[in-house]
């Protein structure tokens, strides 16, 4: 992604930045992919103690931290260009890449599969106080059951989990019932603002004469509701579970798309566009963790692979603003 920013920033022809678009669309990909399946792996890993359901409001928060992106990338952008040429723009996106690659190396991604955060030591040291405070007659039964359950464990190999082509991986994600539907709501949610983005700046234009600075503020309607829904999605799908938070805010949300064809005032327009993004954006944050809890219930798929089909899902529905 790094060296995609470079070629994009001396690039002087055209055929050479259509390649370094080309290759930051792939490595963008990679890293979102990757970055969902570490964020959902430890969620899982803390969640187990208390439920069998995938931590609900930590999803919440990173589904808000993309319309937060969306906030500040286009006005910084905007105005590093205006004030520093075209090339600022990309040392800003460069800093902050190489500030994310530090973070992701630092991250162990292996605790989110640790089950219990209690080390060896402690378990030692609580295994002979126990002992201590137990009567002989007691540590007997308890070192005579101990050896049984070893000889046991020892008796029963651990199965390993089966490696899945990646075909049949994307097969099985979207012929299952609960993850086809996700990804259906996924990309009709995906196609719907996209394409509604692409013609809003026009559509304020020619209906209301705003130029380009207050088009921009009408986007704020956009991305500021989302910033309160999505953690608020995630806080629910704890309580009431991620499939009606979802049907919830997705219902809640669709007569809004009607009222966004009125043109009678620019007031009703933004605040039937701020409600309307208030749900529906909302939507992507319990299906996040719909598709999480359904990845743990299917052999041989991992999280990695649920969220690259999400990704592939969601690109094919922003191709829709073309």
């Amino acid at each position: 992604l790094l060296a995609c920013q470079f070629i994009l920033m001396f690039s002087n022809t055209f055929w050479l930045m259509c390649i370094g678009r080309f290759f930051e669309g792939i490595s963008s990909s990679v890293v979102m992919t990757a970055g969902l399946a570490i964020d959902v792996g430890p969620s899982f890993a803390l969640s187990c103690s208390a439920s069998t359901r995938v931590s609900s409001p930590q999803m919440g928060m990173v589904m808000a931290s993309v319309p937060l992106g969306t906030l500040i990338g286009p006005p910084v952008g905007g105005a590093l260009y205006g004030r520093l040429g075209y090339k600022a723009p990309f040392v800003f996106g460069i800093i902050f890449t190489a500030v994310d690659l530090v973070g992701r190396v630092l991250v162990d991604d292996r605790r989110g599969g640790r089950q219990s955060p209690v080390s060896t030591v402690d378990q030692v040291e609580l295994g002979r106080e126990e002992k201590t405070e137990a009567s002989p007659q007691d540590s007997s039964v308890s070192e005579s059951a101990q050896a049984q359950s070893t000889g046991e464990k020892e008796q029963e190999p651990v199965a390993p989990q089966p490696q899945l082509p990646i075909l049949k991986v994307f097969w099985r994600l979207t012929t299952s019932v609960r993850p086809f539907m996700s990804y259906f709501v996924v990309f009709c949610c995906s196609l719907a603002f996209l394409t509604v983005d692409t013609t809003l700046a026009l559509h304020t234009q020619a209906v209301w004469g705003l130029n380009s600075t207050a088009a921009g503020l009408v986007f704020l309607a956009a991305v500021i509701p989302t910033l309160i829904s999505s953690p608020l999605a995630g806080w629910l799908s704890d309580r009431i579970g991620p499939e009606k938070v979802a049907a919830l805010f997705l219902f809640a949300g669709i007569p809004w798309w009607g009222a966004l064809t009125k043109q009678f005032s620019l007031v009703f327009f933004v605040v039937s566009f701020a409600i309307e993004n208030f749900f529906i954006g909302a939507v992507v944050s319990p299906l996040s963790v719909e598709l999480a809890n359904v990845t743990r219930d299917m052999p041989g798929i991992g999280f990695a692979h649920t969220f690259g089909v999400f990704n592939i899902v969601f690109g094919i529905g922003n191709t829709g603003e073309y």
